[in-house]
């Protein structure tokens, strides 16, 4: 026999017994992909002996646009983004979630391949029903995924949630702008809260980035009121009521159908933009504003927003 021809069969019988020591041991041959070169007598392997990335995972409200935050019975999704690897990979086989921390005894969650959204992030795998939470603790709550791929490789990834149990509460409310006590386009009315409200309590798939309203200016004995509407000006969004401690700032109702709202942080912001609808009057001194805020406002743990009034804090300025 050649040398040539005797490096060949030593090259085939090597990769004969690699495949029966996988099928003795119980590896999944399909982790075993692989080729040979009589040439150079070089064996090829090309194995999948790494396990899935998971990156990121969250929890995320069922109703809600933010992820990482829970209260007691809530209704939620887990999320997951899966990534298997190898040369080649050989394919994810499961995904669960252990999140018995949060909902008792659910310590293998089944999460199912599709294209899901939440908190402003793009997924991959999601629980495949909602869970309700049980009884959750404050602050930061361990869960952990796990992803298994056809060679039978497992990465185990951890994730948290923060239980939240507290109602958010208004911290401040201001006017600002140009002629002092005279509302006119570019003027800014800012509520803000201890806590960040989930944008999607407040307007249908809002995120929070500046998206169109409408503001209303009701003349009204006792103070005018202030509130603020969708784009289309049909259904008051859930912000409540201001009432602006004066009754001079209109004749009549007065609507700025231009508008503008943004959140940064605790800070919901409204900016006035014309058309403006209706008149518009300079009061005569200062006042006072007040906020009643509405219980369809929640934080992103699904909290509602308390209705006590708030009251504009001192100094007594004149707003806009």
């Amino acid at each position: 026999m050649t040398r040539a021809r005797k490096a060949k069969w030593t090259a085939l019988l090597s990769v004969a017994a690699l495949a029966t020591a996988s099928a003795t041991i119980g590896g999944a041959h399909s982790a075993f992909n692989g080729e040979t070169t009589e040439g150079m007598n070089v064996i090829t392997a090309m194995p999948d002996f790494r396990g899935p990335t998971v990156s990121p995972v969250a929890i995320g409200r069922s109703t809600g646009y933010a992820t990482g935050y829970i209260r007691n019975a809530s209704t939620y999704y887990i999320y997951a983004n899966v990534t298997d690897v190898g040369t080649p990979p050989s394919g994810t086989a499961s995904v669960i979630a252990n999140v018995a921390n949060v909902t008792a005894g659910q310590v293998a969650v089944p999460l199912v391949a599709g294209s899901y959204s939440a908190g402003g992030a793009s997924y991959n795998y999601r629980s495949a029903a909602t869970l309700t939470a049980g009884t959750v603790p404050t602050g930061p709550i361990g869960f952990t995924v796990t992803a298994t791929d056809a060679a039978a490789n497992v990465t185990i990834a951890n994730g948290s949630v923060t239980g939240d149990n507290t109602a958010p509460a208004p911290s401040n409310l201001s006017a600002s702008g140009g002629i002092a006590g005279r509302p006119e386009v570019g003027d800014v009315l800012t509520l803000t809260t201890n806590d960040t409200l989930d944008t999607y309590s407040l307007l249908a798939n809002w995120t929070g980035a500046g998206t169109a309203v409408q503001v209303h200016i009701v003349n009204q004995g006792g103070g005018d009121r202030l509130t603020i509407w969708d784009s289309v000006g049909l259904t008051q969004l859930p912000l409540g009521t201001v009432n602006l401690g004066r009754a001079d700032w209109t004749t009549t109702t007065l609507n700025f159908n231009g508008s503008t709202m943004a959140q940064s942080g605790g800070a919901i912001t409204i900016t006035l933009g014309a058309p403006v609808v209706g008149l518009v009057t300079t009061v005569a001194g200062t006042g006072t504003m007040d906020w009643t805020p509405s219980a369809t406002a929640t934080d992103r743990a699904g909290n509602p927003m308390p209705t006590a009034k708030f009251n504009e804090p001192a100094p007594v300025d004149t707003d806009f």
